[in-house]
């Protein structure tokens, strides 16, 4: 039987473009090695294999049908083989956080093949104490952020003996005729020009409508031109810095001064380019970083499907206030009013737009006024969790494709059983000097420590 039609998103729709969502698992080496030391490559493939019945998703390719049939669909993988998505590595010598993370960014950087389903999972041997890494990466087309956890949560176990999912069997279904495209790509247009219509016969809602993108073509000149946003180089790599804290304490922190969580990410954030901007000589007197902040639009009972359903909002980051504290408390008012001003609709049409325009107008995107950089916050488990029996003990948060045009740095965060971990992702040829970055992250966030020590 030909499998039901499923379009990928339109602001994904090229399985080959380098967008993914990505996270360094690092794991108790000891369950996933034999007597001698080395990977046990077939058994976990096997292993894996089985938890693929949980996720037939993951069996499924990008097919990019012909002329009037519309959008790409996904279609089940006829050659799937495990060998092309659980590979194995090694990190350098000597095996810490530097070492594994440039290997992360080496292989992160090799795109995914779209003739197949666009994910893969490393296991990497050669972490010191004992320890080994598992890379997931899945293309931001399968998954969005809370798309890719629950995807994570279904190939781990809460307990280290779970027992693996049997052996089931597995028939590709045929794909989608022509004829079904074009009908199906018929009725989308015929869907999309009754909203339309209907639309124009609201006049509230369309004036709604007229508002917001007034607000948006406002806001696309709000970002203050800096040393970092420059347009990033062709064939250009990026720098990975992680800032480790505990969850319970960014919540406290956030709670003493009326905030949420992501706004002590972002005060964390705006701390971080402040000390870049200062450490060039730049003055921060009056600026006022504009950051593209990415929300889930996506309904928890959702999750595992396949797609994007990421939306944003820009939220002003004061890096010209240099006490942590207030600038916490501007950026929380500042994110409050973003929240209620800025309507998801017109944010999410804007967010299609920048993705075409940096693939059709590059010389658009190299100077765009919209964003300074981008920001994501992703709940992860909150209890500790298990890959093939082997425990999970920290997380990184990565992706990729986020960093183009101009926009030459990210932020994304990621919580893990306790742990609350912010990642900076800059590029290493317009910000070779992303040390400093870090530096000011980790003072910003003494400091907001210290403050609400004081305050208790």
């Amino acid at each position: 039987m030909p499998s039901p039609i499923q379009r990928l998103s339109s602001t994904v729709a090229d399985p080959s473009a380098p967008a993914f969502i990505a996270a360094v698992l690092i794991v108790e080496a000891g369950p996933l090695l034999d007597a001698g030391g080395r990977l046990r490559q077939a058994e976990i493939r096997g292993r894996m294999e089985r938890r693929l019945s949980r996720l037939p998703q993951l069996k499924r390719h990008a097919h990019f049908p012909g002329p009037w049939q519309g959008r790409p669909v996904w279609v089940d993988d006829a050659e799937f083989a495990i060998e092309r998505h659980v590979r194995g590595g090694t990190v350098d010598p000597p095996g810490d956080e530097g070492e594994l993370l440039a290997a992360a960014e080496r292989i992160l950087c090799e795109p995914l093949d779209r003739a197949h389903p666009p994910w893969e999972i490393w296991f990497l041997t050669g972490l010191a104490d004992g320890r080994l890494a598992v890379l997931l990466k899945l293309h931001h087309a399968i998954a969005d952020g809370l798309g890719a956890v629950a995807i994570a949560s279904v190939l781990c176990d809460l307990t280290p003996d779970a027992l693996d999912p049997p052996p089931l069997p597995w028939m590709p279904a045929s794909p989608p005729s022509r004829r079904a495209l074009l009908a199906d790509n018929l009725a989308s247009k015929a869907s999309a020009l009754g909203s339309a219509l209907r639309l124009l016969i609201h006049p509230r809602r369309l004036a709604s409508l007229a508002s917001g993108l007034r607000r948006t073509i406002a806001m696309s000149s709000q970002a203050p031109a800096t040393s970092f946003n420059l347009p990033v180089p062709v064939g250009s790599s990026s720098q990975v810095r992680v800032l480790h804290t505990e969850l319970e304490e960014v919540r406290a922190i956030a709670h003493a001064a009326g905030a949420k969580v992501n706004d002590v990410l972002l005060d964390v954030a705006a701390g971080g380019l402040r000390e870049l901007l200062l450490g060039r000589g730049d003055s921060v007197d009056g600026i006022r970083l504009a950051a593209m902040v990415l929300v889930a639009r996506r309904p928890l009972g959702e999750a595992g499907e396949l797609g994007n359903r990421a939306g944003f909002i820009v939220v002003p980051l004061p890096v010209g206030e240099p006490d942590a504290g207030r600038r916490l408390r501007w950026i929380a008012a500042a994110t409050q009013r973003a929240k209620a001003e800025q309507r998801a609709n017109y944010s999410q049409a804007v967010g299609a737009l920048s993705v075409v325009s940096r693939r059709l107008f590059p010389a658009l995107m190299a100077h765009q006024r919209f964003i300074n950089l981008i920001e994501t916050n992703v709940p992860g488990p909150t209890l500790p969790v298990y890959i093939l029996g082997a425990r999970v003990l920290d997380v990184i948060p990565l992706v990729g494709g986020l960093l183009g045009g101009n926009v030459t740095v990210c932020f994304c965060a990621l919580s893990y059983a306790g742990r609350l971990n912010l990642t900076v992702i800059a590029d290493a040829t317009i910000i070779p000097d992303v040390d400093l970055v870090l530096s000011g992250m980790e003072s910003t966030w003494h400091a907001l420590e210290r403050e609400r020590v004081a305050s208790v």
